[in-house]
């Protein structure tokens, strides 16, 4: 019987053990209900639908290099602070004290009483910035505000402008009032736009009256240049340029421009283009590029911002001709060249073909843009194509589009297209073995390589308008000399 003895000894000391650890589980429970009942005493939880969703579109760029999607789109902080402006009754004067509201539900529930408890003020203005993934109503939720009010306003703000285009990084305002019983009522709303201000004020009788206003903005002038050590992109970013001015510079850029093969490093570029400012001094939004210069084979590209005389403004090379050319080069979005024109092993098919077309790798959804403009006179499956689409340009040329994932609404056959219309999206359908775009030009029906074939340019500017345009690209040069170099070596 004594060889059990250990055993018994072990068992004892296990129960013990467990048994005094159940005990100090319970105490801890109790202490943390203890707590966590100080702070959500007496504090009402609402739960509200949330209102329409301001989605994350991204930003459209016909091809870059080494394009990189987080950069394109730009980095969103994810915590929320938002600023209480606390104002006191008309009869006193008006105070005014910053607060930062808390993270988490439950503490922010209970900050919310602690500091109606706290204060005299009758009115409290929440200034908020929206995050990635955020609504109206999740933002009107988490100060207090009622599923009814949150209701009221969007409905009434919806008519004049629509909450889904609310961005990441925008600004909204919402004027709260102390209500009968101690709750919170909505008695504003304000919409902190790049352009304007939208505002929706409850009126006597309850309703929202909502009226827009347009901000005053002033316009700066900006040179920025630098030398590519990895990309344009990259230098770009190093620079701080806005990410709608680069989409304008490789729109203009993309119909002479092989992003993938003619960009090197060393290649000097130069910009000017302006950014606008509200008068409280905030960059509101970027407008447009007025000149950039591009090394690209050992000589600059230079284009220039000109409206003509009938109002139409577009970018023309130097010696007056416009950059648009019948067809663009790269149709597309963020893409990475992934396969060339020529003979080579087919990935599926497994012995050498002939590849009549270009491949662009890039993500299922990617947007790919008409090169030209024209008439879709063929949209559906086409065999290893999966789905397809070709668009005749003229009695001469045609452009096809394979591995599609879906099409652009209104897409069909006989379909009008203008060139950077969005058409299609990147798939893998058909004979794929990833995401991509097979691109194909036809010269009278037969395929050639897009990389190499030669369109016609745009127009050229003569008689009076080329004098105009001269001394527009005189007075340019001028104003890229006065100002300050914003320079900045691009980092691998």
């Amino acid at each position: 019987m004594h060889r059990y003895y250990p055993l018994l000894y072990r068992l004892f000391t296990y129960k013990v053990v467990l048994f005094y650890s159940i005990i100090m589980f319970g105490l801890g429970a109790l202490v943390s209900q203890a707590v966590r009942g100080s702070y959500d005493e007496n504090v009402p939880v609402t739960t509200v639908e949330p209102a329409e969703v301001a989605p994350e579109v991204p930003i459209a760029y016909p091809a870059l290099d080494d394009v990189s999607e987080q950069m394109l789109a730009g980095q969103v902080e994810k915590a929320t602070t938002a600023s209480i402006a606390l104002s006191e009754p008309e009869t006193d004067a008006l105070t005014k004290e910053t607060v930062t509201m808390p993270e988490d539900e439950v503490e922010r529930h209970a900050w919310l009483t602690r500091l109606r408890d706290s204060q005299q003020a009758q009115e409290y203005d929440v200034d908020m910035t929206i995050r990635r993934g955020d609504t109206v109503g999740d933002m009107l939720q988490k100060i207090g505000v009622g599923a009814q009010d949150v209701h009221e306003v969007s409905v009434a703000v919806n008519k004049v402008y629509s909450l889904r285009q609310l961005r990441a990084g925008q600004r909204i305002v919402a004027s709260l009032k102390e209500d009968a019983g101690d709750t919170l009522k909505l008695s504003g709303l304000r919409i902190d736009l790049p352009e304007k201000y939208i505002e929706a004020k409850r009126t006597e009788d309850g309703a929202f009256n909502v009226a827009s206003e347009e901000k005053q903005l002033t316009e700066q002038l900006v040179r920025a240049e630098g030398t590519i050590q990895s990309s344009l992109l990259g230098l770009a970013s190093s620079l701080g340029i806005p990410h709608n001015i680069m989409a304008q510079v490789i729109s203009a850029y993309s119909f002479d421009v092989d992003f993938q093969r003619d960009i090197h490093d060393g290649s000097k570029f130069e910009l000017l283009y302006k950014i606008a400012y509200d008068h409280e001094g905030r960059e509101v939004g970027a407008g447009e590029v007025q000149y950039a210069s591009l090394d690209v084979a050992g000589h600059a590209i230079k284009i220039f911002q000109y409206k003509t005389l009938d109002g139409r403004g577009d970018f023309y090379r130097e010696d007056g001709r416009s950059v648009r050319k019948a067809l663009m080069k790269t149709p597309i979005n963020g893409a990475v060249l992934s396969s060339r024109y020529g003979p080579r092993r087919h990935p599926i098919l497994g012995y050498n073909r002939m590849h009549k077309g270009v491949d662009f790798a890039a993500p299922t959804g990617t947007p790919i843009f008409a090169a030209g403009d024209g008439r879709i006179d063929f949209i559906g499956r086409k065999g290893g194509y999966g789905k397809y689409l070709r668009i005749r340009h003229n009695g001469k040329y045609s452009t096809a589009y394979a591995h599609l994932s879906r099409y652009a609404k209104g897409m069909k056959n006989g379909t009008r297209v203008r060139q950077g219309q969005v058409v299609a999206y990147v798939g893998t359908t058909g004979a794929s073995t990833g995401p991509h775009l097979h691109y194909e030009i036809l010269v009278n029906g037969t395929q050639v390589n897009p990389l190499a074939v030669k369109v016609a340019s745009g127009k050229k500017l003569s008689g009076d308008e080329l004098v105009a345009f001269k001394q527009k690209q005189t007075e340019l040069y001028q104003t890229f000399a006065s100002l300050p170099v914003k320079k900045q070596l691009a980092k691998r």
